[in-house]
């Protein structure tokens, strides 16, 4: 080697997409920058286990980052998950009912309530979870409930028995109206139905006759004329003055005096 002369020894290494997407940077779905080109420096395996114990869809486009891997925030919630899904049950088929086969749908973890649906209709009905272990409970035993809510059904009163409670209701007011009925006709003077059974009506009929026929009083037999008479009898009109008497003995009584004359 002549003097001045300085070897080079480069050596490739071959890094992951992720440290790639670490030393490039960017933002994250989350708005901030990503978590290997910031704090993360130790990368860990991420599996679509992670993304299944959350309930989230098995979407790739929405579970990969911008390394094309899936995200590493996966592994940050997975613990958590874990220790709150050991109290809901595991369902491996639908749920027997007397009203059909309901199929789980949706399962909040936390909130430890779970939805589920018929073949035949679109709503979901939420369900606790004590719910859910006694219908599996049920379903052991051989026993199907009515719902999902209810273990019985409930028994409808018949027909005949909402008829007769309105027949009741109808002959009760239809002897009101006729008591009423009865009242009246005998507030009128008609005979009521026992006064003919026992022959009264007749005896007040005859009874009516006679006092038809009996006179009036005195006073009623009296005629206007009569009437009359006697009233100018007691006022006579040899009693009445006329009116030119009174005026004249009114002037007699308080003649005026004659106005002196002046001599001439």
């Amino acid at each position: 080697m002549l003097a001045g002369e300085f070897k080079i020894r480069v050596e490739m290494r071959q890094i992951s997409l992720r440290q790639e997407a670490g030393r490039l940077g960017g933002i994250g779905v989350c708005g901030r920058e990503l978590c290997c080109a910031t704090w993360l420096s130790e990368f860990k395996n991420v599996a679509t286990s992670a993304a299944r114990y959350q309930n989230l869809s098995l979407n790739p486009s929405k579970l990969s980052g911008q390394c094309g891997r899936l995200k590493c925030c996966l592994n940050y919630e997975l613990e958590t998950y874990i220790e709150a899904l050991e109290d809901i049950p595991k369902i491996e088929g639908p749920l027997l009912t007397e009203k059909g086969e309901a199929t789980l749908q949706k399962t909040d973890i936390f909130r430890k309530i779970m939805w589920f649906g018929f073949s035949e209709e679109n709503t979901w009905y939420p369900l606790n979870v004590a719910r859910v272990n006694e219908i599996l409970r049920l379903n052991r035993e051989g026993k199907k409930p009515a719902s999902l809510d209810k273990d019985v059904v409930e028994e409808k009163a018949p027909v005949e028995a909402l008829n007769s409670d309105l027949q009741r209701m109808d002959q009760k007011y239809k002897n009101k109206a006729k008591k009423k009925k009865k009242k009246k006709k005998g507030k009128g003077g008609a005979p009521s139905d026992q006064a003919n059974q026992g022959g009264g009506g007749e005896q007040r009929q005859q009874q009516n006759q006679q006092q038809n026929q009996q006179p009036r009083r005195q006073g009623e037999q009296r005629r206007p004329n009569e009437q009359r008479k006697q009233n100018d009898q007691r006022k006579p009109n040899d009693q009445r003055k006329p009116n030119d008497q009174r005026n004249s003995g009114g002037n007699q009584r308080n003649p005026k005096p004659d106005k002196p004359r002046d001599p001439q």
